[in-house]
This record gives structure tokens, C-alpha cells and sequence, in this order.
């Protein structure tokens, strides 16, 4: 049911999509980023979709998204 959901969500005119996930502190630092690189590399190879991740964390507080 919730696949069919999104599924329904997501067409060919949709541009962009806001992912979350936590990621919680007490894992290593790198894990946020395996886990993004993961994300685009499962939605190239099953979808065909080009993308990209951006992380945001104590460092990297905000992100601007084009239309």
C-alpha cells in the first residue's frame, strides 16, 4: 500500500523530491554519506533516475533548491 502510494505521488513531470532519513550520532561520520551514495546509486540502476544527495548536519545547515 505504501509503494502504491508513492507510486501515485511521483510522475514523469515531478523534479524534485525531499528525502529525509536520520542518521543517528552515535554511528561514524561516513555513514550519512554511504547511505546518500547508496540512495542514488539504487535509484540510477533500478529507475533510471539521475540525482543527487545533499546531506545537511551541524555543518551544512540549509539547502536551496532550484525550480
Amino acid at each position: 500500500m505504501k509503494l502504491r502510494l508513492a507510486v501515485e505521488l511521483l510522475n514523469k513531470q515531478t523534479r524534485n523530491v525531499f528525502f529525509v532519513s536520520e542518521i543517528l550520532g552515535d554511528l561514524p561520520y561516513e555513514t550519512a554519506d554511504n547511505v546518500a551514495k547508496a540512495l542514488v546509486n539504487g535509484l540510477w540502476k533500478c529507475f533510471g533516475i539521475s540525482t543527487t544527495a545533499h546531506i545537511l548536519d551541524e555543518r551544512n545547515t540549509h539547502l536551496a533548491i532550484s525550480e
